[in-house]
């Protein structure tokens, strides 16, 4: 009887063994469920049906390998390793070799980095290892992939095409669809690591032509054109910014210094959201009730009690609205002198333009104070000029200035087609009032030309 129970005991310390060692199994490997064909394939926590297709596809052909904990790591690191194996894999799969790598080693990595230095599908600058890819690293390899890819168009490269290592890498990327983000500017940053999601999105964009994204270059020496030709034809002195926020392309026509009118008002916001940060100023209630008031109905009464809350009085105010203004770059902005002993405010629509590109970058004063710009500048109640060149439903964030002599107005455009700047001021004009159907009309001649 003894020996019977000692016998199950030992059995069912054997089983519990098994469970255990089951256990840490399914800890580390992918779980796993039936497709319609019956035919198995991994579930990860972390993968959603936005991107579960691509990374399956990919993991059942091998060149990516699975998660650990039952996540796939959408968000961590792409390693130097698992690219090189990756790319590695899709050469060789493309021009017929047999496959060196059948199966993923991270100590392996030497040799996947060896082989693709041979195929040139790494260069032996980048990482190695664990270490992660960035951005433009991975295209760099992908780029090497698809040299053969029809072009969809010949994208304009950015000015600061200096800071790519590989911008002609990059650039065919761009052209063939294969990116991260419409933005070239984004797409590719080359200080930003690559996620394994992203490395998924960019692999299954090469070996699938149809996700890629279609991307149109406009051509934007004929929209220069013709705004151009309009603005030379009116009285006054009209001057124009825009930027695409999709491509970094810009055009200025004509900027220069002119009064400002309430275009001041966003540099006074500016300032006031810098002396909080700074902890010069508190932001009270009645601070943001009057920000508020300032910034969507262009209240002059708000603007003089915050130059005031800045500075002690309306110009002590004013000047270092000046000064906050003209440190970060917005030279052509601020109060000054004019003769007769009187100070008047200035800006230019490239200052305006340029506030509002680092308005979306994040950078009036910090990520947090330009977000809470950015909202008041979304509930603008003066609408009637940019705005109004746009279709219903299309969210503008903008900010108007109007004087008996000077109308302006500077807004965010989230188009269908992608955001874009545009900043118009018609200064030395007559009846004023009466050219606000100018700002419609070229607000829609861009509208209409991106879209």
């Amino acid at each position: 009887m003894k020996t019977v129970r000692h016998s199950t005991a030992v059995f069912f310390r054997f089983l519990a063994i098994l469970a255990v060692i089951f256990a840490g199994i399914t800890a580390i490997i992918p779980q796993s469920t039936k497709k319609d064909d019956e035919t198995l394939f991994p579930v990860w926590s972390d993968v959603d049906m936005e991107n579960s297709a691509d990374i399956i596809a990919l993991y059942e052909k091998g060149i990516i390998i699975g998660g650990i904990d039952g996540k796939y790591g959408v968000d961590e690191p792409f390693s130097a390793c698992e690219a090189a194996y990756a790319v590695v894999n899709l050469y060789e799969d493309k021009k017929g070799i047999d496959i060196s790598f059948p199966h993923y080693n991270p100590n392996q990595s030497e040799n996947y980095i060896k082989r693709a230095i041979k195929y040139k599908l790494w260069d032996e600058s980048m990482p190695c290892g664990s270490e992660p890819v960035s951005r433009e690293q991975m295209a760099f390899s992908i780029s090497s992939l698809a040299k053969d890819g029809e072009l969809l168009n010949n994208a304009e490269f950015l000015p600061d095409e200096e800071m790519y290592k590989y911008a002609d890498e990059v650039i065919m990327m761009y052209n063939l669809g294969i990116t991260l983000d419409k933005s070239i500017a984004l797409a590719y940053e080359p200080d930003k690591i690559l996620t394994r999601g992203e490395a998924v999105k960019l692999i299954s964009m090469y070996l699938e032509p149809s996700e890629r994204l279609k991307i149109k270059i406009p051509d934007y020496a004929v929209l220069e054109t013709t705004l151009n030709e309009k603005m030379s034809a009116w009285q006054g002195d009209w001057s124009l910014y825009f930027e695409d926020i999709n491509t970094g392309k810009t055009i200025s026509i004509n900027s220069h210094q002119v009064y400002s009118a309430s275009l001041i008002k966003l540099f006074v916001a500016q300032t006031v959201y810098q002396k909080i940060a700074d902890g010069v100023m508190a932001e009270t209630e009645t601070i943001d009730n009057e920000l508020y008031k300032m910034i969507i109905y262009s209240d002059n009464d708000a603007w003089k009690y915050l130059a005031k809350s800045i500075g002690g009085s309306y110009s002590r105010g004013m000047q270092e609205v000046t000064k906050v203004a003209n440190v970060a770059g917005f030279i052509d902005t601020g109060q000054f002198y004019q003769g007769s002993h009187k100070n008047y405010n200035f800006t230019s629509v490239n200052d305006c333009g340029m506030y509002l590109r680092r308005i979306i970058n994040g950078d009036i004063v910090n990520e947090e104070m330009s977000g809470k710009i950015l909202s008041l500048l979304k509930q603008q109640q003066h609408v009637q000029k940019i705005p109004s060149g746009v279709p219903d439903g299309v969210t503008v964030a903008n900010k108007t200035g109007e004087l008996d002599y000077m109308q302006g107005d500077a807004a965010i455009v989230y188009a269908p087609s992608g955001t874009y700047i545009l900043v118009i001021i018609g200064d030395s004009l007559e009846n004023a009032y009466g050219q606000i159907v100018k700002f419609t009309d070229l607000s829609k001649t861009v509208y209409d030309f991106l879209n």
